[in-house]
């Protein structure tokens, strides 16, 4: 009954058992076959994926200072740049739609992580674009 899971990498393993990036979206993929899955795997960037498909997103290099906040501007950013599109189901969503959401999320997220704080390390769009 679940269209979408947006899950950290402990999240992801608490729900399969699962501990590496593979066996947790393996795990999902057998617990939810009909879910959309996008794991965020910290310096490890992101994996969007559906049942015919999977994009890794790489993150971005930088040197983080605090972690707080990099999950929901990530989520936000990523939410964001998907709704600039008409869809009705994430299978409607072409993969070039897809990568720039995946991106722009990573990179938000690592904008973040380099400042302290919570709401007040979230970047602007001025800052991504």
């Amino acid at each position: 009954m679940i269209d979408v899971f947006i899950v950290n990498q402990v999240e992801g393993q608490m729900l399969t058992g699962g501990v590496t990036t593979e066996e947790i979206l393996q795990g999902m993929r057998k617990l939810y076959p009909n879910s959309v899955v996008i794991l965020t795997l910290g310096q490890g960037g992101a994996i969007y994926q559906d049942r015919s498909r999977q994009i890794k997103q790489d993150a971005f290099k930088v040197h983080a200072v605090d972690s707080t906040g990099a999950g929901d501007t990530f989520l936000g950013y990523f939410i964001t740049e998907i709704l600039k599109n008409d869809f009705e189901n994430f299978s409607d969503l072409s993969d070039e739609v897809l990568k720039r959401a995946l991106e722009r999320a990573c990179f938000a997220a690592s904008k973040c992580v380099t400042r302290p704080g919570a709401a007040s390390s979230i970047p602007s769009v001025s800052e991504i674009n």
